[in-house]
């Protein structure tokens, strides 16, 4: 009877032991197979932003004028950036006096009528209304990019009912636009003589972490085009791009760098990419002469700049590439380590198992077509 308890008693703690570890590993299948979605659904965020950016900019708009990045200026910390792309088909509008929000332009020739440079038609009947909650507002709604002689630029929404005898919009700010263009860093464009209004496409990617399905630490990713002028409200302006982000990080590349030749030490540990001929004494460079645009090497970011853009003083290189940087995962024990390109530490710093997606894009010189 005793050997018969002791028997299963053993057999007990076998059971238990055995059950132990089969639900750790049904945890850990479901953990994996969170995380593979995650970062299958994240991997394809990552290429509609790098897709979005290779066609930013415009032909009437300066080579400056692509993006606009505000370093640590989202949620938690996080990067925003903005993709700006010219509206082909438009006329580029100059500006001709500026009162507050509100700005005047000048008047053009058309089919031999005088018509305002902006001008807001009639419908066109019997075209019938249009279906479905459409906010009430100006019959011209439309983002735009103003731009001064000395290439600096400002994204803002133009609305109003602009014509011949009052060839007028009023200018709204987009949200979060004058963390990154303000008169205290300098960049903000003079609105004066000279200064144009290009239509574009402003599109603005960031992480919201107090979205609708957000799980902390993680957040979902979005991309956002404002439509009516209410910049305080995204209904019907946002898309979602993934819902799994833990961080996202920008930087941009510029082509203006020569970088620095710097000739290889004799060494009889030389790596396996060596250039050099092992029958020659001459040693070969590892970065050939001339100029190599946006070569990364560690210590040296060769054009990449971890700042705020655009331009402040003029006469800036046009920005060349866009790196982007995102984070995505499932809840774990652990800190993740930080994003490439990140320049203030993400707060709170919340424990995740988390992988790395990155991926860099060159952007169109003729820009958008």
């Amino acid at each position: 009877m005793v050997e018969a308890v002791v028997v299963m008693a053993i057999f007990g703690i076998v059971a238990t032991a055995a059950t132990m570890g089969f639900v750790g590993m049904l945890k850990g299948a479901k953990r994996g197979r969170g995380a593979l979605q995650a970062m299958t659904g994240t991997r394809a965020a990552l290429d509609f932003v790098l897709d979005e950016a290779r066609n930013v900019g415009g032909l009437d708009l300066p080579p400056t004028v692509r993006i606009l990045v505000s370093k640590g200026g989202g949620q938690k910390k996080t990067d925003i950036v903005w993709l700006l792309r010219q509206n082909a088909g438009y006329d580029v509008c100059a500006i001709t006096n500026v009162s507050g929000d509100t700005l005047s332009f000048s008047e053009v020739i058309l089919n031999g009528e005088l018509r305002c440079c902006f001008e807001a038609n009639p419908p066109l009947n019997p075209i019938p209304d249009v279906a479905g909650p459409v906010p009430a507002g100006a019959p011209f709604r439309r983002t735009a990019v103003l731009t001064d002689l000395r290439g600096r630029f400002l994204p803002v929404f133009l609305s109003g009912s602009p014509s011949v005898t009052s060839c007028q919009l009023t200018m709204t700010e987009l949200p979060n636009i004058a963390d990154t263009v303000n008169a205290e860093i300098g960049n903000r464009p003079d609105l004066g003589v000279g200064t144009t209004a290009t239509l574009a496409d402003v599109k603005r990617v960031y992480v919201d972490y107090d979205a609708e399905g957000a799980k902390p630490p993680f957040g979902v990713l979005y991309v956002q085009n404002e439509l009516d002028g209410n910049v305080l409200s995204f209904a019907g302006e946002r898309q979602r791009l993934a819902s799994n982000v833990y961080d996202l990080r920008v930087a941009v590349g510029y082509s203006g760098r020569q970088p620095e030749v710097v000739d290889d030490e004799p060494d009889d540990d030389d790596d396996v990419f060596s250039d050099d001929d092992p029958d020659s004494d001459v040693d070969v460079p590892d970065i050939p002469e001339g100029n190599i645009p946006l070569l990364e090497r560690t210590g040296d970011r060769a054009g990449w700049r971890d700042t705020v853009v655009p331009i402040v003083v003029g006469g800036e290189e046009a920005p060349a590439m866009l790196g982007v940087a995102i984070q995505t995962g499932v809840g774990a024990d652990t800190i993740p380590e930080a994003l490439p390109w990140s320049t203030t530490p993400l707060e709170p710093r919340s424990p995740g198992q988390v992988m790395s997606l990155t991926g860099r894009v060159t952007f169109r010189s003729e820009g958008a077509q």
